[in-house]
């Protein structure tokens, strides 16, 4: 009965790991969808503009971060009980993914506060946000018969959050395996 009742929460925190990528993905879309708008249209964001983006993003953060913190709770009493490793692994895993999340909707937040921009001084590694991103995608890549590769490079920086370039190459890295296809079918 035990190992039934651990099963179904493996199984659940498997989904919820996957719903809570899906939303990341989705509010960082709907997010920069915004900033890429007012970009295109050349447009300076006036005070007012800013305001309604800095509540709307605000509102959201409040919104995904509140029910996250359940789940992480309960994710990490799985991870700590869990007597079989498997559960354990994944209730890890589950864990990670939520506080990727939460980087990505604070420095989500901080873009929209900044209206629209990086803020001053914003810096952010690439290595390790790739490295993360690749650790999180392996298996889906696996799945798919994809090999992850990330050839050497010479250390870089960008000028925004980690959580924005986290969100930026997992939805590239997401896309690629979605659309590659099986090996046979990739030309």
């Amino acid at each position: 009965m035990l190992a039934g009742r651990i099963e179904r929460l493996n199984d659940q925190g498997a989904i919820i790991a996957v719903l809570l990528d899906l939303l990341a993905a989705a509010l960082t879309c709907l997010v920069a969808a915004f900033a890429v708008r007012a970009v295109r249209r050349g447009e300076r964001l006036d005070k007012s503009r800013i305001e309604e983006l800095e509540q709307f993003a605000g509102r959201v953060a409040h919104d995904v971060l509140g029910p996250l913190s359940s789940v992480s709770m309960a994710l990490g009493l799985v991870a700590k009980s869990a007597e079989q490793e498997r559960p354990r692994e994944l209730a890890q895993r589950g864990l990670m993914s939520l506080a990727r999340v939460e980087r990505i909707v604070h420095d989500l937040l901080e873009f929209a506060r900044s209206g629209a921009h990086p803020e001053d001084g914003a810096r952010c590694d690439v290595a390790p946000v790739l490295t993360g991103v690749l650790e999180e995608l392996w298996s889906d890549a696996e799945r798919a018969r994809i090999d992850l590769v990330v050839e050497p490079f010479r250390d870089a920086t960008v000028t925004c959050g980690v959580g924005i370039l986290t969100s930026v190459v997992e939805n590239l890295v997401r896309n690629a395996i979605k659309y590659m296809g099986t090996p046979s079918s990739a030309g």
